[in-house]
């Protein structure tokens, strides 16, 4: 459309070239000229206060140091950390006093988005929930916050929280310092005015924000430690929403410290902290771009992704969950050990990822092309790749046309411990087959562990990971092995009352 337009405008298309030339880039005339519309254009509502929103696709179920769910009846439940619930407590319902569609958890707090655009909150957190609402409760009451508009998203991360209105304006409160709230000001709830065009996703991490536009582009502000923003080398703090290279972003997740992407292409991008393999790129180094995770997801169809502190998830078309990362609480599901996952790479089918473009920090847009080969001829293939810096051989996972590196359970034959880590995307057991709709990855403040959830189609609600607080509900004493309270196989939280 842009294309045609400017070929329609030979005057405006001769004065862009003529910035260019002066040293101005047209990204920023563009930038500036939708900033400007967006701040003229009406703020209204697309109904009346009162009326009802649209019900949220996602957010159903949510995952943190505790699990929100946000039933279809209009109640809203919670397990584990207070104060959703004391520990090891079947199940706490929060009182509204309204009919709740959308969930988020924050560390110790909790968001819920109501059926007429109103915003609950309740926890321990001062910063974000109000004062007269804060502090320890079995079963507490979340107290409206103060929005002049209507909310449509939510989002919750460690200590601060981001929402989209019906305007498609940004916002954020209460911890910023490093800039997480992407923009200046105090806690309270206030827009985020730096975004050229409207917002149409949120993700909020530990300490960093992220934003992707209607038109597909993606912003990232706070804490810029392991590359979690996704902007290169410069790992500073950004206290305003900056420009990622990425384009045509449909979903985007927040974790701990690392960051997921889903494109219009179905192509699945992580970049940040990989002390565990959360990226799902093969290695545990850390990426300070956008680095695709596996260029076969496409063809899986990727509909969702969440992060967790330590772990990652990627939901696909068929209703089956992939999973990558920290696996110390079984919340990946019952792999076979990492050193067998090692020792997966040597046999006869491997991925040669050949980018197109590549960076001092990173690759991104890659071509993959999916070999098979003898044993004989590998040897061969490496000493011609071998002087070639631009090609990254890695394993496949995800290949349909051939065999699984490791059977559907995630076993191989010769060991059947649980992976602490898992580098390379794999079926998480137990949730292929489910017809899942909806997954949320836990997190935990201190030790980068944390719990899976994962809502299906018929209602049923399955947790899997840590237990130790009841947030995947009670584990019997026999369930607990030398990991301490876990759950490796999927256990049913909740059936046919979520959707």
């Amino acid at each position: 459309m842009l294309e045609r337009l400017l070929g329609s405008q030979p005057e405006l298309l001769a004065k862009l070239h003529q910035l260019e030339a002066a040293g101005i880039s047209p990204r920023v005339v563009f930038s500036s000229a939708l900033r400007k519309v967006r701040d003229e254009r009406p703020r209204e509502s697309r109904a009346e206060w009162g009326a009802k929103i649209e019900r949220p696709a996602l957010g159903r179920i949510a995952a943190s140091l505790h699990s929100l769910i946000a039933r279809r009846d209009g109640s809203c439940s919670a397990l584990g950390y207070q104060p959703c619930g004391p520990a090891g407590q079947k199940e706490a319902n929060l009182r509204l006093g309204e009919q709740a569609v959308c969930v988020a958890a924050g560390w110790g707090f909790s968001l819920v988005l109501t059926e007429t655009g109103g915003v609950y909150a309740g926890g321990l957190d001062d910063e974000c929930v109000p004062a007269a609402n804060s502090g320890r409760q079995a079963a507490p009451r979340l107290e409206r916050l103060r929005f002049p508009t209507r909310i449509f998203l939510i989002s919750a991360g460690a200590a601060h929280a981001l929402a989209v209105d019906e305007a498609g304006d940004a916002w954020s409160w209460g911890v910023g310092d490093d800039g997480r709230l992407g923009r200046p000001g105090g806690s309270a709830p206030a827009r985020v005015k730096q975004l050229p065009d409207r917002c149409a996703a949120i993700a909020a991490g530990a300490s960093h924000s992220l934003f992707a536009t209607a038109l597909g582009a993606l912003y990232a502000s706070g804490h810029g430690g392991s590359g979690r923003l996704g902007l290169g080398v410069e790992l500073t703090d950004r206290r305003a929403p900056h420009r990622v290279d990425l384009e045509g972003v449909v979903y985007i997740a927040a974790g701990k410290y690392h960051s997921l992407a889903i494109d219009a292409s179905g192509v699945v991008y992580a970049f940040g902290d990989n002390s565990y393999g959360q990226l799902g790129v093969g290695d545990d180094m850390d990426r300070l771009v956008p680095t695709v995770v596996d260029g076969s997801f496409a063809r899986l169809g990727p509909k969702q992704v969440a992060a967790g502190a330590g772990h990652s998830l990627v939901l696909v078309a068929n209703g089956d969950v992939w999973g990558f990362g920290n696996n110390a609480r079984g919340q990946l599901g019952d792999h076979a050990s990492f050193d067998g996952l090692r020792e997966e790479k040597t046999r006869g089918l491997e991925t040669r990822v050949l980018p197109r473009r590549t960076t001092t920090v990173g690759v991104k847009d890659l071509v993959v092309v999916v070999e098979q080969f003898d044993d004989d001829e590998e040897e061969e293939r490496r000493r011609e790749q071998s002087d070639d810096s631009s090609v990254v051989v890695v394993s496949a996972t995800l290949n349909n046309d051939a065999e699984d590196l490791a059977s559907d359970d995630g076993q191989t034959d010769d060991d059947d411990d649980v992976a602490s880590e898992v580098w390379v995307p794999k079926r998480i057991p137990g949730l292929c087959g489910r017809s899942v709709v909806e997954v949320a990855a836990g997190s935990d403040a201190i030790d980068d562990e944390g719990h899976t959830l994962a809502l299906t189609a018929t209602g049923t609600i399955l947790g899997l990971g840590s237990a130790q607080h009841g947030q995947i509900g009670p584990v019997a004493r026999d369930q607990a092995t030398t990991f301490g309270h876990l759950a490796t196989t999927p256990r049913d939280i909740l059936r046919g009352t979520a959707l």
